[in-house]
Order: structure tokens, then C-alpha cells, then sequence
């Protein structure tokens, strides 16, 4: 089956599935989700909008700022004086006489983290979603510390979801994260098991991807629709 693009407005990322794997995960026929896409309504079960072959980024940006999220709180970022602003779930937007613009973050393929082009401090350049919450809403960044998803995925940069440790307690946590998590890799087809590994980065050394992309799969945050899926072996 032809493979289609699902937009996530809440982290602005895309990606790959099929109508009949979406159809499994949400139990909505495929004709009514093909009516989703074509009205340009948004599938409630994922939270997810079908892109057409011409969606634009304007679009995906409404999309992006009609996302309502609980207690969100609005702060300008330093230096700008409010001519730009961040808000405690990681969310940017341009303060404008005629308005306001939200500034849509991506996804680095290298590091995994989410990214923003901003002025900060008056020096326009691309900083890391995570790194600007912490610091106008956890304080910081502070010597001898470094920031932490709470849950391990890098892609959820709320402010509840981030926490200042010593570098020691990194490196102990990570340590007993990847003892503790053993990872098992199997074809999406056949579901015949490719390689189990005794951690999340020897998964990703050993399929040539990278850490967070066998995590986002493991936690399901992505389907990786056509290659081969990672799973946590204590899920199976």
C-alpha cells in the first residue's frame, strides 16, 4: 500500500505510514480517514493531520498554533525585549505590529533534539529547544549540571519533562539505562526478530541508525513505516 505522511502539530514532525496502518492503530476505516485528509481535519484518536502533496508550511504552521496546551505560559526571550517569545512547552513565536507568527522547530537527524532559529541574547542562530526552556524557566544552565528529559525523549521539550542533574547522576543513569533496557529489532513484515541487543545504543550501532531513533520507535513515537521496528524486549 501506498505510503502517506502524518503530520504531528504538537512537535511539528512528520511522518511515514500507511492508510492501513492507520487504520489498525485508530480503528477508522480507511475511506473516512482518506475523508481527513481531504478536508484537511485532523484524526483524533492520534492527533494527527494526513498531509497532501501540497500541503504548505503556512498550513502546518496554523495547524502548529491552533495546539492548545495546558497551562502554557509565555515569556519573552532574553534579549528581545518581547519582540520574541518562548513558552514553557517549548514553543516559540514572533511578536509583530499586525500580529504574531509561531516559529516552527525541527528535528536534527544528527543529535536528535528539537531546534529553533531565534535571537537570544542578541545573537540570531539555531539553539536547542531544551536548552532555551531551561534556562528561562528552570534558571541555569549551572556549573557542573546538565539538562535531562525526565522520560528519555529528546523531541518533548516542556518544561515538566526537564531537569537539571549532576553530570555524575548522567552518566549513572545512562549507565543503568542501557543494562536495564535491552532492545530487540524485527521486521515490520514478517515480524521475524533481526538482532537483540542489550541496549539501546548497541541497536542503533548495529542497524546503522541513530540512539533516538530506536528510542522514539521503542517508546512508539514514531512507526517506521516500512523498515525495520525497535522494541523494548520487556513490551514483547
Amino acid at each position: 500500500m501506498k505510503t502517506i505522511k502524518v503530520y504531528e502539530p504538537k512537535s511539528n514532525r512528520v511522518f511515514s505510514t500507511t492508510y492501513k496502518h492507520l487504520s489498525l492503530l485508530t480503528g477508522i476505516p480507511v475511506a473516512t480517514l482518506s475523508n481527513y485528509k481531504s478536508r484537511e481535519q485532523k484524526v483524533p484518536e492520534v492527533g494527527y493531520y494526513i498531509l497532501k502533496e501540497d500541503t504548505s508550511i503556512e498550513t502546518k504552521r496554523l495547524w502548529y498554533a491552533r495546539e492548545h496546551f495546558p497551562k502554557e505560559i509565555w515569556v519573552s526571550v532574553k534579549g528581545t525585549e518581547g519582540a520574541y517569545m518562548i513558552s514553557n512547552h517549548g514553543r516559540f513565536k514572533r511578536v509583530m505590529k499586525k500580529g504574531e507568527k509561531f516559529l516552527l522547530p525541527y528535528c536534527k537527524k544528527t543529535s536528535g533534539y528539537m531546534c529553533v532559529k531565534v535571537p537570544y541574547n542578541g545573537v540570531y542562530k539555531e539553539h536547542k529547544v531544551c536548552n532555551l526552556v531551561g534556562i528561562h524557566f528552570l534558571g541555569g544552565p549551572y556549573k557542573g549540571y546538565v539538562l535531562r528529559h525526565k522520560n528519555g525523549i529528546k523531541t518533548e521539550d516542556n518544561v515538566f519533562n526537564l531537569h537539571y542533574i549532576t553530570i555524575q547522576e548522567s552518566n549513572r543513569l545512562n549507565g543503568a539505562k542501557t543494562k536495564a533496557l535491552p532492545v530487540v529489532c524485527y521486521d515490520a513484515e514478517t515480524f521475524s526478530v533481526r538482532g537483540e541487543y542489550r541496549s539501546v545504543k548497541e541497536a542503533g550501532v548495529n542497524e546503522y541508525v541513530s540512539r533516538q531513533t530506536v528510542l522514539d520507535n521503542c517508546y512508539r513515537k514514531t512507526n517506521r513505516e516500512g523498515e525495520h521496528q525497535f522494541r523494548f524486549a520487556c513490551t514483547l
